[in-house]
């Protein structure tokens, strides 16, 4: 069989999120990491109604 010639570039694997790249616990200066979780009285799924920009906000 002839080799195929891809017209694609391999992609690269994906990063995560900026605020999720770091690692949980860092220095005790460091501010705690904000989790976003669902309401505790929630059982099935829910929706983040936030923009791109308040979703990558930084407090």
């Amino acid at each position: 069989m002839p080799t195929r010639t891809h017209k694609f570039p391999s992609s690269q694997p994906l990063r995560p999120f900026a605020s999720i790249s770091q690692p949980l616990k860092s220095s005790v200066s460091a501010k705690p990491v904000k989790l976003i979780e669902p309401p505790k009285n929630f059982k099935t799924t829910f929706v983040l109604n936030l923009t791109q920009e308040e979703f990558s906000r930084h407090d």
